[in-house]
């Protein structure tokens, strides 16, 4: 299920995502030369994460392309948050993993209703149905 009309083209798509990643690493050096841990050399690739998603989330117009930017996007605050802390006891990620791994499921079962519903998951021709 591919875009008919994609906001962006899957090669734009993807120097765009090298160029995030460029940037996320420019910016996360100085927080990376403050403590060079292993965990805070990881901090850039968090961040590269949430700008993706970002990037994902505004770019894509059909709901399940939307729901995994979204989830990049969590993903990525988490990741970054964790990495920044130095890392959390595995009990609380376990618990995080199981929370998106429920989110995920919920999402995908929310998409195959709507598409069933309504034929479609463009969001363009979903906005339609509000008038």
């Amino acid at each position: 299920m591919r875009e008919t009309e994609p906001l962006v083209n899957v090669a734009a798509s993807l120097l765009t995502a090298a160029a995030l990643t460029l940037l996320a690493y420019a910016v996360a050096r100085p927080l990376v030369e403050l403590d060079p841990t292993p965990a805070t050399r990881a901090l850039p690739v968090g961040l590269a994460v949430v700008l993706i998603g970002f990037f994902v989330l505004v770019t894509r117009r059909r709901a399940l392309a939307q729901v995994v930017g979204f989830l990049l996007l969590d993903n990525g605050i988490t990741a970054t948050a964790f990495l920044a802390a130095s890392g959390v006891p595995l009990i609380v990620e376990l618990g995080v993993s199981f929370d998106v791994l429920l989110a995920v499921l919920v999402l995908q079962l929310l998409t195959v209703r709507v598409r069933e519903a309504f034929g479609t998951t463009d969001i363009d021709d979903l906005w339609e149905l509000h008038d």
